[in-house]
């Protein structure tokens, strides 16, 4: 039964007893906080024996319906189709069954930096071609979006992002690097970023 009964007949209570509560609902709560550092460890500790090759998890909100992976950069160039094999395995382990929305990053992006994530989404991402869409799938049914509409099990469908950098020859545009600033530089403009006005 989706939606549960119950009758109280009595509420006692402890003297001077401690309530034990963490706040939950749309994050960042306390709950899903702690959830999600349980659920990162949970997915590498199942997914690596799979796929050896996946360096970091990060859930990026609720519960792991949207996490990104980090993975050996130099495994994609010699291994064709890694993303989405690692896409497929992190989806098929009990901790990853929820996932909705999967990005798959190079482990030189720092997943626990969301500026970067994005940015590897903005330029390793190109929607023809490095998004590979399943479904019907296994989702939650916390989720609004699924396709039960709340009336029985999380019933969903599932991306794959792929923000790796493409294998040769279309890897040229990548070739050239960042431009960035020097470090003396960009440690001069960090000790000076309260005086600039910044928190």
């Amino acid at each position: 039964n989706m939606c549960p009964e119950i009758k109280v007949k009595a509420i006692t209570m402890r003297k001077d007893a401690y309530f034990q509560n963490l706040c939950m609902g749309k994050p960042p709560n306390e709950g899903t906080n702690m959830g999600d550092l349980a659920t990162e460890a949970e997915i590498l500790r199942q997914a690596r024996p799979i796929v050896s090759e996946i360096k970091d998890v990060r859930i990026l909100s609720v519960w792991s319906i949207t996490t990104v992976v980090s993975v050996d950069k130099n495994a994609t160039r010699r291994i064709p189709g890694l993303a989405k094999r690692i896409g497929m395995a992190v989806k098929a382990v009990q901790a990853g069954r929820i996932i909705k929305n999967l990005l798959i990053v190079d482990d030189d992006i720092n997943i626990q930096d969301i500026n970067e994530v994005l940015w590897a989404f903005t330029v390793k991402f190109q929607p023809l071609k490095d998004i590979h869409v399943i479904g019907p799938t296994t989702g939650v049914v916390l989720d609004p979006s699924e396709l039960s509409l709340g009336l029985g099990a999380g019933y969903s469908s599932f991306a794959i992002y792929d923000c790796t950098e493409p294998i040769a020859p279309y890897d040229e545009p990548y070739k050239r690097g960042l431009a960035l600033p020097a470090p003396e530089v960009m440690q001069q403009v960090t000790d000076k970023w309260n005086i600039y006005g910044f928190k």
